[in-house]
C-alpha cells in the first residue's frame, strides 16, 4: 500500500470541506469549461489566492458547517470581478502630480470602466492549499464574448503604451488590501510614465488603462504588494496656464 504524502492528504481533505460550502455556489463549477462552446469563446485564464490564516482582522469563530478555508474563499469571490473589470475593459483614472510650489497635493482617481459581476462566463480550476505561505490558490476562467475579444486586442496595437507599477496596501486590510496595493501599482506606473513623457509637470492626466493577463501580488514584510504591467492611453493631459 502506498503512503499518500502530506500534501494530497491536505489537499484531498480541502476538496471533502469544500463541496459541501454554500458559500462556494460561485466555484461550484470549478472543473467545467463548458465543452460545448469552448469554440465560440477564448478564456482568459489568471490566477487568484488569499491567505488561509494569519490575518488577525479576518479572524472570527467558526459556524457549524464552515472550515478554515471560508474566509479565503470570500475574499476570492471579492476581488475576481476586480481583476476581471482590469483584464477585461480596464480602468479609467485621473492623477494629480503634487507641487509644494504651488500648493497642490497628489491626487489619483481609478474606477473599472464597465463593472463586470460575477456569472456564468466564470468558472475556477486547479484550487487547492499550499502549504507554503498557507494559502488557497486557484485558477479563475472567463469566457470572453467576441466584443470583449476585440477590445483587448485594441488595447495591444501601437496606440497604447506598456507600462509598469508597483504598489503596497496593509495585510490587515484584506482583500481590499490586494485591490489597494493594486490601485497603487497603477498610479505608481502613471507617474513613472508621466515624469519621462511630459517635460513640465501637468495639473492632471487622464486616461484608460488595461491590465495584462497575470496580476501579480504576493507579501512583503507585513504588506500585499502587487507587481503589474499595463497597456496605457492617455486621452488628456492638462497643463497649467501660469506660475
Amino acid at each position: 500500500m502506498k503512503v499518500k504524502s502530506d500534501i494530497i492528504q491536505k489537499n484531498e481533505r480541502l476538496f471533502s470541506l469544500l463541496r459541501p460550502l454554500s458559500v462556494l455556489g460561485f466555484l461550484a463549477a470549478f472543473s467545467v469549461l463548458y465543452a460545448q462552446n469552448e469554440a465560440a469563446y477564448e478564456i482568459l485564464r489568471f490566477p487568484l489566492w488569499f491567505p488561509v490564516d494569519n490575518v488577525p482582522s479576518l479572524q472570527k469563530p467558526l459556524e457549524k458547517g464552515d472550515s478554515i478555508y471560508t474566509q479565503a474563499i470570500e475574499e476570492i469571490k471579492a476581488l475576481t470581478p476586480f481583476m476581471l473589470e482590469g483584464l477585461i475593459y480596464g480602468w479609467k483614472f485621473s492623477y494629480t502630480p503634487s507641487d509644494k510650489l504651488r500648493g497642490v497635493s497628489e491626487f489619483f482617481s481609478v474606477e473599472a470602466l464597465i463593472p463586470i459581476a460575477s456569472d456564468e462566463r466564470l468558472s475556477f480550476t486547479d484550487v487547492h492549499y499550499r502549504s507554503e505561505g498557507a494559502r488557497l490558490e486557484c485558477w479563475a476562467e472567463y469566457r470572453l464574448s467576441p466584443d470583449m475579444i476585440h477590445r483587448r486586442e485594441r488595447y495591444k496595437t501601437s496606440a497604447y503604451r506598456s507600462i509598469h507599477g508597483k504598489g503596497e496596501a496593509p495585510l490587515i486590510d484584506g482583500g481590499e488590501g490586494i485591490k489597494e496595493a493594486c490601485r497603487q501599482a497603477l498610479k505608481d506606473a502613471v507617474r513613472s510614465y508621466a515624469r519621462t513623457f511630459v517635460k513640465n509637470k501637468p495639473k492632471e492626466i487622464n486616461g484608460t488603462v488595461l491590465l495584462t493577463d497575470l496580476p501579480r501580488y504576493y507579501i512583503k514584510s507585513g504588506k500585499y504588494r502587487a507587481d503589474l504591467d499595463f497597456f496605457l492611453f492617455v486621452s488628456k493631459i492638462e497643463e497649467y496656464t501660469q506660475f
